[in-house]
């Protein structure tokens, strides 16, 4: 399953490049947390573009635990997830 996430900042205080930096750290210690055991196996990485992000997720409960651990270091970090889009 292909997902897409949009970031930004609902108060609209940050410039795009600080919206682009915590989202990229956000995400980062994220997918560090998720690699664990599967490291070896797993080089599914995000592609970028702008403030927004692709990655593939092998199932549903996958996807779901990843954009909840996302959005909850995004509002650590004072930004959001502004949308999500799977396919």
């Amino acid at each position: 399953m292909n997902v897409t996430i949009l970031f930004g900042d609902r108060e609209r205080k940050c410039s795009l490049d600080e919206i682009v930096q915590r989202a990229h750290a956000a995400v980062e210690s994220v997918l560090e947390r998720f690699a664990g055991a599967d490291a070896a196996e797993r080089h599914v990485r995000p592609i970028w573009h702008s403030v927004a992000m692709q990655i593939d997720c092998r199932e549903e409960t996958e996807y779901r635990q990843l954009l909840r651990a996302i959005e909850v270091n995004c509002a650590l970090r004072r930004i959001a997830v502004m949308g999500v889009r799977r396919a």
